[in-house]
């Protein structure tokens, strides 16, 4: 991952999102500090926000509980945020 910052493509496949989720996740790990950043950042409605970051969790806990992940069944979207970023 180029300059420190996840790949979208990469996200979506390990988690089993669509491309808006992807960047959601994306905008959060690299400096969005709440949604409304992330609205701004992406030219979307907090609406349209929120209800992403609802899917995204939705989707994630799923895969959690039946194993389902593409990549590593165990991981979770949370590990993302605890994993070191090279600068």
């Amino acid at each position: 991952m180029n300059s420190g910052e996840f790949d979208v493509e990469t996200i979506q496949s390990n988690f089993g999102l669509t491309i808006a989720e992807a960047k959601l996740v994306k905008a959060l790990v690299n400096g969005c500090h709440n949604l409304n950043d992330v609205a701004e950042k992406l030219n979307l409605s907090i609406h349209t926000v929120r209800t992403q970051i609802k899917h995204t969790f939705e989707k994630n806990r799923h895969q959690q509980s039946d194993g389902t992940g593409e990549k590593g069944a165990n991981q979770s979207i949370g590990d993302l945020w605890q994993k070191p970023v090279s600068p």
